[in-house]
């Protein structure tokens, strides 16, 4: 939930913000002299408030296709303090039984169960639990699981100052979307680092408050994120999802009941013998549409295996019995061979037992834009040396389709190499700048109009050969936020430029 904030004014609020954001945080740094000096520095005036930009994504498999909002945090002035906060409120989220990291460990835990004749399968969900949580209920809850925590959760942060900070995560999230800026009032913005602990905290809160006050508890309780598996007795079910509907009202939980005693849990289907024991396989939702990466598509060929190794690894982790492990089998090489995957493919891969480096065995790591063939010479070339390469598509669906995102000025943009052409000639300066390019750009128009050639090489340029720079028709080549790799990404554009006014055929070295 999130007020209008477009209305109070111009974008000197906008300011106004950035300036109580800046305040806050100069006060922390007096009294909190061990969190990383990124987090509590006052945030970067050039980093305006209004480029925390949000976007919704359908949730396709829901009724009506309600619109989940996704907002990139990345871009906030408190993206670095909600990472570091993210990091101190870690332990507390891993003191639960009932929690789980991934549906292996799901599955671990129904291994060997038996369901009593007068209980049954549910599940549970929240509707849209990071949107949901009222900031009173976060605070009470992350204030209730410090006070509960037995050990330190930082040497030099008092719970005090933890809870402040958390406070000022969650109260100042501003965004823009659709042109408009709003600040949150109700619920964790997806996108933040620390949304994830906060959801889990209060997660933790309420089922341990449903469960303790109830007089005929679930007999098992497990619980990804916000989708929850219970085993309970068949009359005390219903009761049961009003009582925990009852804890607070602005968390809903939503019941599914077994039906033909089959119920789905994330990507499991758990089916019920007569004799109550639980037998497992691969669950898809009635959205799945077979569809993966083409074998035919431009994508290294390492994609490709990963695919069919992680779709014949799951017929094995998720189907209890061999009928249904080969059953999933059969499925899965029909879908891969209706996307173009040779048989002998298949064969061959999910028949492999080879083992994949671990991160610690690599020297180091190599990003670089996928081209057929050539990238495989460069993958092994670099593999002698104990480098990894990860191939990066240089075009994908989503560069056509365009961003949801609210778009953002070229002129607003920060950390970019750039390129302003000459009006007379072919020639072209390329620069880079971790400010915005109104910023970079305006210093080469005072230099030019002051005539200062040492201020500008496009304006000694221009200044040496009587042209004109072409400042309207300046763009952006490339964005970078690492300033040793937009050095780089400078010189090859510079070098790559037919014309350039500052050729130069060093490029820096990136340790």
């Amino acid at each position: 939930e999130h007020t209008n904030m477009s209305q109070r004014g111009s974008p000197h609020h906008r300011e106004g913000v950035q300036e109580l954001c800046s305040a806050f945080l100069q006060s922390c740094r007096i009294s909190i002299h061990a969190i990383p000096q990124q987090c509590v520095q006052p945030p970067n005036p050039r980093v305006r408030v209004d480029r925390v930009r949000s976007m919704r994504l359908p949730k396709i498999h829901k009724p009506e296709c309600p619109l989940r909002p996704i907002i990139a945090y990345n871009t906030s002035p408190f993206y670095p303090l909600s990472k570091f906060l993210s990091d101190v409120l870690k332990p507390l989220t891993q003191t639960s039984e009932r929690s789980l990291a991934n549906a292996e460990m799901f599955l671990e835990s129904v291994k060997n169960i038996r369901i009593p004749y007068d209980s049954t399968m549910a599940s549970f969900d929240v509707k849209s639990l990071f949107t949901s949580i009222p900031l009173n209920l976060a605070m009470e809850s992350v204030e209730l699981a410090v006070r509960r925590f037995n050990g330190t959760l930082h040497q030099a942060l008092t719970s005090s100052d933890i809870l402040s900070l958390v406070r000022l995560c969650l109260t100042e999230t501003a965004i823009i979307y659709q042109g408009s800026i709003y600040k949150q009032i109700k619920g964790t913005a997806m996108g933040a680092p620390i949304s994830t602990r906060i959801a889990e905290i209060v997660m933790q809160r309420i089922e341990d408050e449903a469960i303790a006050s109830f007089s005929s508890p679930p007999l098992m309780w497990k619980r990804y994120v916000d989708d929850v598996f219970i085993i309970m007795r068949q009359d005390q079910i219903k009761k049961f999802h009003d009582h925990i509907n009852s804890i607070d009202s602005s968390i809903p939980f939503t019941l599914e009941e077994e039906k033909e005693n089959k119920l789905p849990f994330l990507d499991i289907l758990l089916t019920k013998s007569e004799m109550g024991h639980l037998t497992t396989s691969v669950y898809r939702k009635d959205t799945h549409s077979a569809r993966y990466l083409s074998f035919n598509s431009c994508h290294p060929m390492s994609h490709k295996i990963s695919v069919v190794k992680t779709l014949m690894k799951r017929s094995f982790t998720h189907c209890s019995d061999v009928e249904a492990q080969e059953r999933e089998r059969r499925r899965v090489r029909i879908e891969l061979m209706n996307n173009g995957y040779p048989r002998h493919v298949i064969k061959r891969e999910a028949n492999s037992q080879r083992k994949s480096k671990t991160d610690n065995e690599w020297k180091s790591t190599a990003v670089i834009p996928y081209c057929k063939r050539k990238s495989e010479i460069i993958s092994q070339f670099l593999r002698k040396y104990n480098i990894r390469t990860v191939h990066k598509p240089c075009h994908q669906v989503k560069s056509i389709l365009g961003s949801q995102k609210d778009p953002v000025d070229q002129g607003k943009q920060s950390n970019v190499v750039y390129r302003i052409p000459c009006m007379d000639c072919e020639s072209a300066y390329i620069g880079e700048t971790k400010r915005t390019l109104n910023e970079r750009l305006s210093e080469h128009v005072r230099a030019w109009k002051k005539s200062d050639s040492e201020k500008s090489l496009m304006v000694k340029h221009c200044l040496d050969s009587h042209h004109i720079p072409d400042f309207d028709n300046t763009i952006i080549l490339d964005r970078e936020k690492h300033w040793k790799k937009r050095r780089v990404k400078e010189s090859v554009y510079t070098y790559l430029e037919s014309v350039s006014v500052n050729r130069s055929d060093v490029i820096p070295e990136v340790t």
